[in-house]
Parts: C-alpha cells; sequence; structure tokens
C-alpha cells in the first residue's frame, strides 16, 4: 500500500470505529468537508470550513445516523495524492435520545459491511 493509501485507510478506520480524537489528528487546520446535499432539505448540507468545524459535523452526524453500510472499495491512491468514493447507506434519523457522547456509552462501529 503507498503512504497516502494507508493514510486514507486510517482515516476511515477511525470514523468506523466512530473515534473523531483519531480521525482529527489526521486533519490539517484549514481541512474542508462538503456534503453535497443543499442545506434546504438537511442543515448538515454543504461545507464545513476547518478542522474544528469538520468534527463538529462529523460527531452530529456519528450521533444522529446509523451507518447500514460504508464502502471505501473504491480508494484510488498514487504518489502523494489519494481520492475515494465512498458507497454508504444510512438510516434514517434517530429519535431524540441521549448522544453517545454525552452517555459515556462505547462500543465497536455501528457500520455494516467491509
Amino acid at each position: 500500500m503507498t503512504k497516502p493509501e494507508t493514510i486514507v485507510c486510517e482515516i476511515y478506520d477511525a470514523w468506523r470505529a466512530q473515534d473523531l480524537e483519531w480521525l482529527a489528528s489526521y486533519l490539517p487546520d484549514d481541512f474542508c468537508h462538503i456534503i453535497h446535499i443543499p442545506t434546504e432539505i438537511h442543515s448538515l448540507g454543504g461545507m464545513a470550513r476547518g478542522k474544528a468545524a469538520t468534527i463538529e459535523r462529523l460527531a452530529v452526524i456519528a450521533d444522529d445516523f446509523d451507518f447500514l453500510r460504508f464502502d471505501t472499495g473504491g480508494l484510488i491512491a498514487q504518489e502523494d495524492k489519494a481520492a475515494v468514493e465512498i458507497l454508504s447507506t444510512i438510516g434514517i434519523e434517530r429519535p431524540a435520545r441521549p448522544s453517545k457522547r454525552q452517555s459515556g456509552i462505547s462500543g465497536p462501529s455501528r457500520t455494516a459491511g467491509p
């Protein structure tokens, strides 16, 4: 595996484990995260600018949605860059309940599949 491929795989391993501190350790401060959903459809759509805003957004996603499938098999890596198309299936928003992070509950990733 190339170095970019290894790093991207570790980033997604951190996401699958819902370990946002581990994931954040790979992101530069000026990182941007885009979700291609209009904000009129869902407030999480659009761009989060900066590592802190990205991690905050990912925490909401991790707490509010069930990942039924999360496939990073489309990873393409070259010498100094990598890209991945993520095929995912997420469940509907969960009813209001205490956040895992607030309740102190932890456990294995909620992802299914590869």
